[in-house]
Order: C-alpha cells, then sequence, then structure tokens
C-alpha cells in the first residue's frame, strides 16, 4: 500500500480517495487481463485482492493526517468547550480585549494612514515643500513670487520640477443658479511634481500656461460626478468661472485630493503675467520633486547656492531671503504626529492593563483547575501537552477578542471621519490588512503575555498531586505574582488617570484665560471673494457695507461687522511694523495684521485701553495697536 502514501489532488478529500482507489483497482485488473484472465474474472479477483473501500479509505486518511494537525484540532475542539463551560469568564476576557485592541487598532490605523504610509503619488517621498524665509526676520511671509518659482526651476540641479498653487473662491454660473467652487491656481509643472495624470483628457498644454492663451482647467473627480453626472463626453464643455470662460481639458482621478479635498477644479496661472513680474509679488504655496537619489540636505544646498546668485543680482528681497526644504509629508501632517504618538500610548497602557487584568484572572482561573491539571498528569499527559492545551484556551480567547476588537476599529474609524475631519489625510483612514495582522499580532502578544506565566505555573509538578484551593473572589497571599499584576494594573490605571487628568485641567484652564472679546451671542460666517475683485477695492469696501447694512437691520442683532480672520484665530500673513517711520534694524517687530469694519470692536465688545476705534470714513489710513505694539 505504498502507493498511496503519494499527495491526494486538490479538492474534495473523498473524491481523491475514489480515484485514487479506482486507480489502483484499474491497474491490477489490467495486469490479470495481462495474464489471460476473462475481463470479468479479472475485475472479481483484483476487488478480492484489493480489499473493502471503507477500510481503505481509512488506511489512507490515517497516513495523510499528522499528529501536529491532530493535536491542534483537537486542542481547539478543547478550548471551545472550556469556553462554553465558563461563558461569563470568557465573555469578560473577550470584552476586555475587544476594548484594549479595538482603541489600539483604531488609533493605529489613524497613525498608519497619516503618520507612517507615503502620500498617495508615485515616489510620495520625493515630494518636498519649498518656503522662502526672510533671514533678518523682517517678513513672516513664507509665499514665493512666480518670477522666483521660476528661477528656482530654471537654476537648480537636485529637482525634476519645481511648481506652485495657491486657491481662489469664485462663482460658477454655467448653471441654471451659480454655485461656489474652490478653483486651484497652479503654476507650470504642477501635475509633472505631482506625478498624476488626469484619469480623463489630458494636461495642460504649454500655450494654456502663458498670459493670453487659451483658458482651460481640471476638473476634480467630485466635481464632475455632482455637476456633469460622471458625463464622459465633459471634454470641450465650458465652465463659466470668475467672470471667464474656460473649457474643460480633463478630469482628475477619485483618489488626488491635493492640496485638499475642497478643490473643485484647477487652472494655470501665467507666470508671464504682468502682474507676475515684481519679485515682492508673493502668492504661491511651493512643492518640488527631487531627482532620484537626491537626498533633502542636496536639495537645499542647491536652492541655497540658487538664491544666493538671485540676491547678488536683483538685490532686495532676495538678497535677504533663504528658502526652507521640508519633506511635504511632514508639512501636511505637521504636529499632529506628537498627538497620535501620545494617543497611541495611552491606548496601549489600556491595553497592558487589559492584558494584566486578563492574566490575574488566567491564574485564579488555573488554580481552580489544579484538581483536573494533577488528573492529566496522572493520566499521563506530559507538562508540554498540558501548555499547550491551555495556551491554546488562552489564544482562543485573544483571537475572539481581536475579532471584536476589530468590530469595536471599524465603528471608531467611521468616527474618525465625522469627528476628526481637520486631521490630515482623515479620508484615508480605513482598515486594511494591515490593520487585520496588527490584530492578529495583538491576540498573540496577549496569548503569551497573558497565559505562558499561568500556563507554566499552573503546570509545576508539585502541584500535580494538590487539590485546587483557591478562590474566585480572592487572591491568596501565598501567590505573591498575583498581586504583583494587581500593582501594575493599579500603577499604570493611576498614571492613565493622571495624564487624563492632566489633560482636563489644561483645557478648564484654557478656557479659563480670556480671548479679549465677548463670544457670547455672536455668530459667524464667511463671506468669499475672489483675487480678481482686489483690482477694484472701492467696490469691494461698498459689498461688505452694504452686507453688513443689511445684516444690522434685521431683527435683533445688534451689531455687524466683518474681519479678514475670525478673533483668536492665527494669521498666516505678517508684516513688519515700523514706529514713526522707524525700522528696527536689531529687532524687527512683525505684526499679525488683520482688516476690520469700523464696528468689529462694539461687535466683539473688545474694549479700548486709549484712543478710539477705527472709523469708516477717514482721509487716512487709522490702525489700533495691542498693549504689547503700543508699549515698544
Amino acid at each position: 500500500m505504498s502507493g498511496f502514501k503519494r499527495s491526494t489532488p486538490k479538492g474534495n478529500p473523498d473524491d481523491a480517495m475514489e480515484r485514487e482507489i479506482a486507480f489502483h483497482i484499474e491497474e491490477l485488473v489490467r495486469n490479470y487481463v495481462d495474464q489471460g484472465m476473462p475481463p470479468e474474472e479479472a475485475r472479481r479477483r483484483a476487488l478480492i485482492e484489493f480489499g473493502g473501500r471503507e477500510q481503505t479509505k481509512q488506511q489512507m486518511r490515517e497516513v495523510h493526517s499528522t499528529p501536529f494537525r491532530e493535536s491542534l484540532v483537537f486542542n481547539f475542539k478543547a478550548a471551545l468547550r472550556f469556553l462554553r463551560k465558563a461563558p461569563s469568564f470568557s465573555a469578560a476576557v473577550i470584552l476586555t480585549l475587544a476594548l484594549g485592541i479595538g482603541a489600539n487598532s483604531a488609533v493605529f490605523s489613524a497613525i498608519d494612514a497619516i503618520v507612517l504610509r507615503p502620500l498617495p503619488y508615485p515616489r510620495g517621498d520625493d515630494l518636498v515643500a519649498l518656503d522662502q524665509h526672510n533671514s533678518k526676520g523682517r517678513d513672516a511671509n513664507r509665499f514665493v513670487a512666480p518670477v522666483r518659482l521660476e528661477d528656482w526651476n530654471r537654476m537648480n540641479s537636485t529637482f525634476q520640477a519645481i511648481s506652485g498653487y495657491y486657491f481662489d473662491d469664485l462663482s460658477e454660473t454655467s448653471g441654471s443658479l451659480p454655485e461656489r467652487v474652490t478653483e486651484c491656481l497652479v503654476a507650470p509643472r504642477f501635475l509633472e511634481v505631482m506625478g498624476v495624470s488626469p484619469s480623463l483628457g489630458r494636461d495642460f498644454a504649454s500655450n494654456e500656461e502663458h498670459w493670453g492663451g487659451p483658458s482651460a482647467v481640471l476638473i476634480s473627480y467630485k466635481y464632475w460626478q455632482r455637476r456633469f453626472h460622471g458625463d464622459p463626453s465633459v471634454l470641450g464643455q465650458r465652465v463659466h468661472v470668475g467672470g471667464y470662460s474656460s473649457s474643460i481639458i480633463g478630469v482628475m482621478p477619485a483618489s488626488f485630493r491635493f492640496p485638499n479635498d475642497d478643490v473643485d477644479m484647477w487652472a494655470p496661472s501665467a507666470p508671464d503675467a504682468p502682474f507676475a513680474q515684481r519679485r515682492d509679488s508673493t502668492w504661491f504655496t511651493v512643492v518640488g520633486r527631487l531627482r532620484p537619489g537626491v537626498t533633502i540636505n542636496q536639495a537645499a544646498a542647491d536652492l541655497a547656492a540658487v538664491q544666493s546668485r538671485l540676491g547678488k543680482e536683483f538685490g532686495r528681497p532676495d538678497s535677504e531671503l533663504s528658502v526652507d526644504v521640508t519633506p511635504l509629508k511632514d508639512t501636511i501632517v505637521g504636529e499632529v504626529r506628537e498627538s497620535l504618538w501620545l494617543l497611541y500610548g495611552s491606548v496601549t497602557l489600556l491595553l497592558l492593563i487589559a492584558c494584566s487584568n486578563i492574566a490575574a484572572l488566567l491564574l485564579a482561573r488555573t488554580a481552580e483547575r489544579e484538581h483536573e491539571i494533577s488528573i492529566r498528569y496522572s493520566l499521563g499527559a506530559s507538562r508540554k501537552a498540558i501548555i499547550v492545551q491551555l495556551l491554546t484556551e488562552v489564544f482562543a480567547l485573544a483571537l475572539l477578542g481581536s475579532l471584536a476588537g476589530l468590530l469595536v476599529a471599524v465603528l471608531a474609524t467611521h468616527e474618525f471621519h465625522l469627528v476628526a475631519k481637520t486631521l490630515p489625510r482623515a479620508q484615508e483612514i480605513a482598515l486594511n490588512w494591515r490593520i487585520v495582522l496588527y490584530s492578529l499580532f495583538a491576540a498573540l502578544a496577549t496569548t503569551l503575555f497573558c497565559g505562558l506565566v499561568p500556563a507554566i505555573r499552573g503546570t509545576r509538578r508539585q502541584l500535580a498531586y494538590a487539590l485546587a484551593a483557591g478562590s474566585r473572589t480572592q487572591v491568596s497571599t501565598r501567590r505573591p505574582l498575583q498581586w504583583l499584576l494587581v500593582g501594575v494594573q493599579v500603577t499604570l490605571a493611576v498614571t492613565l488617570m493622571v495624564g487624563a487628568g492632566l489633560l482636563l485641567r489644561s483645557f478648564q484652564e484654557l478656557a479659563r484665560v480670556s480671548p479679549g472679546f465677548d463670544a457670547g451671542h455672536v455668530l459667524t460666517f464667511q463671506v468669499s471673494g475672489s483675487w480678481g475683485e482686489t483690482s477694484d477695492m472701492k467696490n469691494v469696501v461698498q459689498r461688505i457695507v452694504r452686507t453688513l447694512d443689511s445684516l444690522g437691520s434685521l431683527p435683533g442683532v445688534e451689531g455687524a461687522a466683518t474681519a479678514a480672520m475670525l478673533p483668536g484665530v492665527p494669521a498666516h500673513y505678517q508684516l513688519e511694523l515700523k514706529i514713526d517711520g522707524k525700522i528696527e534694524s536689531d529687532h524687527p517687530l512683525l505684526a499679525d495684521t488683520r482688516y476690520v469694519s469700523a464696528d468689529y470692536f462694539h461687535t466683539m465688545r473688545i474694549s479700548l485701553l486709549m484712543g478710539e476705534a477705527c472709523r469708516q470714513a477717514s482721509a487716512i489710513p487709522e490702525v489700533l495697536v495691542n498693549r504689547r505694539s503700543g508699549t515698544r
């Protein structure tokens, strides 16, 4: 019967055995026929010689089965019986693990999407952000002038391409009703830098990126679905944005959300436009793609040399500027990285508390099973077999806890999308194979951490003849390890509670800090406008005045005002403040400048230390300064 030891074909094992038996019977029949025996007699002799089919199948099953597989199946069946015999204990362990592993998996999914994974672009780690920085500290503006961007792109030797972008809020008027859209105006080579091509249509042509050339736009996948219902014939259709009519030349992939998820269309910003020729006219946020093999330090040194040559050629402001090169991923993630790792540390403490609690429960449970273990020893079971059995029971609990934890992680990930929309790359947070592997690894680690020590202690030979003496509700003084686990739980819980208490105290103290204005009964909303409106500031001011007059006439409205930025929100543009025309050469004073309407201080109930508020109509520009600026 040695011929049965070869591997059976894949598929149903019983079908494979039937084919194997039929093959050997036919071989015997052919041998007898070759010896001159009639076919009927040959088949009868072959069936007698071969024996019963069921007995042969059983022999084959015994040949193909392995002791390891049999032991594994036996241990898992015993583990399932253990879970059914102690439903309360099993439920407590599974729910505890579900909370710990679920919280860990949810936070790890956020860390994986935001911090660990590269940006969702080809060679995403080669993308960098380029900022200009005034070396004398006279200007905190980090935006870049179009002519300087083109100089960087032309004169460098370490970048594959450099481009830039800025936003504009406009009205799209080709439909029955005007629709607000967010347009991203981009410098040449934008898609080359990002390494992305339109999923439908083409990139901008060279003549479309020059002043006076054909007007063209790329639209986002989301806008294509919302406005054009995914019509594939959208190419060539025109949209009316900001007083201009532009032809749609392409649709971007659904996964392309740069710079953010709110962009509806991308349009070229011509670097040779008349208004873009001044070196102090800055508006581009700049991104670049490194050449293969180039490091950040090499790129920074290269651009520093380029900017030095520009400073010698053009003088101020180039002579006072330096260039900062930062990985684009670090710019996007920002300080969220540290906050997420801190949160991950907290949920890891939670998991450790859960594990120590489970380990203590398992120790108590093993103590109750000493009589059972001693019987197994007396029946000839080895210590290794008993330890494997106990660890299998723990692994079954950990596996079920991990599966329940994945369900918790799914719900938590959904909450991330609802309450954490301001997180960078929040739309990329999702469960994937990494999270599943992480949860399985957590289950395995939990098995070893929680079950190994109880299994070893519970199977000592001197316990083989002892009867159980433990209790479910008491920890014996003869078991110092259980007291140690209780101490670990208390220590970790206190650490976690102290951290949470300090965080809560910080929030309370922040809430007590006076912002300098009264936010009670104040409603805010944003009125967007395009950069093109700034060419006629008189018309802009008139529109703002009409809007404020209409709001002030509404019943229940005591006052209405407008500001470029909400109070308490940091501004992104600072200017050097000069007192009486004097320049602070050693310590320049950078002012966070805000443009507000005349009733701003009255509406926000901001008290003045001295002087009076700005007037709406004044022959000369008027400003108010804060206490710090006034003492300089």
